[in-house]
């Protein structure tokens, strides 16, 4: 089983809570916090992996072990209604930490509880994959077309990690048959390479999938096309960024905006691509897990209600040195 709240749809797909190291960070309002919910759960016979809230805790819970964090306020209840505040709510795991991380204003609290090395069974993994893959005509919302795209996107880096084919995102140049450079090839360039990735699971998906698509403000790399039952045809916007390019903030906060506002599109993706390793040392000392959240940070600190409805992915397409080179 794989479940996930209403609220969480789009937000999250299947695959995020199936990998060993993960983390999500949302906002939770005041009122929701009161209620007991199951936000999202994931089993089977071997295997479970649940976030909820009860009586005012959220609770993290895999397998037999429990990270608990308590959500009630020093401050009076009054004074939070008042304001209709949000929660800021960050969940992280790997193989042997759960994480909870919880914010009111200037109140932080967090909880770190150590666990025995887990991860989700290849049953569970091979599962959602199948349900990725089914037919799809119709959408019975845009927050499940949303999901679908996400889900996709996120197969990406699936595909590249399964088989190891970073090359045909790097420029090798040679001089007669001496390789003289390395270097990671032009955004532009690398968008027949997604499109190719995405072309049969977008197909199963009836999403149609537009590169370089005209906008008012300037090309957009990929608008993806969906009919919602009932409702019409839905729209969701992508931009591919490097990970080491000058103008990265501006990608996120600015660009990907502008275009959503042009296209008058309520869901976007901002996909960075990051070559940091052996071949490529930028961008700086940045390492990839903590470029993610930065660009999370920034996305939630902009208060931007049009960045609430995009997500930030990154693409690992970096040649990692080996064992023995470390």
């Amino acid at each position: 089983m794989i479940h996930m709240a209403p609220d969480f749809e789009g937000l999250m797909i299947p695959s995020d809570l199936l990998r060993a190291k993960a983390g999500i960070s949302f906002n939770i309002r005041h009122m929701d916090s009161q209620h007991n919910s199951l936000l999202f759960l994931v089993s089977d016979q071997s295997f479970q992996f649940s976030l909820h809230i009860h009586d005012r805790k959220l609770i993290l819970r895999r397998n037999e072990s429990l990270a608990v964090l308590p959500m009630n306020s020093s401050r009076e209840p009054s004074c939070i209604s008042n304001q209709a505040p949000y929660y800021e709510i960050k969940v992280h795991w790997n193989y042997e930490q759960l994480i909870l991380k919880w914010r009111l204003g200037s109140e932080i609290r967090e909880t770190t509880v150590s666990t025995t090395p887990s991860a989700p069974p290849a049953s569970l993994i091979r599962f959602a994959r199948k349900q990725n893959l089914i037919e799809v005509f119709e959408y019975g919302s845009e927050e499940e077309f949303r999901a679908k795209v996400y889900a996709c996107l996120e197969s990406i880096q699936d595909k590249v990690t399964e088989t190891g084919a970073i090359k045909p995102f790097w420029e090798f140049t040679y001089s007669g048959n001496a390789l003289v450079s390395k270097l990671p090839k032009k955004e532009t360039d690398i968008h027949g390479y997604i499109q190719c990735i995405l072309s049969d699971q977008m197909f199963m998906a009836s999403i149609e999938v537009i590169p370089e698509y005209h906008t008012g403000v300037g090309n957009l790399d990929f608008m993806f096309l969906g009919t919602i039952k009932n409702k019409g045809i839905a729209r969701l916007c992508a931009k591919f960024k490097h990970a080491h390019s000058d103008d990265l903030d501006y990608g996120l906060l600015t660009q990907l905006p502008l275009y959503m506002q042009n296209k008058q599109t309520k869901y976007g993706a901002y996909c960075v691509l990051f070559f940091k390793g052996e071949w490529f040392d930028k961008p700086g000392r940045v390492a990839l897990d903590d470029l993610f959240y930065q660009l999370q940070l920034k996305k939630l600190g902009s208060r931007s209600p049009i960045l609430e409805g995009v997500r930030v992915f990154v693409f690992d397409f970096s040649k990692q040195k080996s064992a023995s080179k470390r």
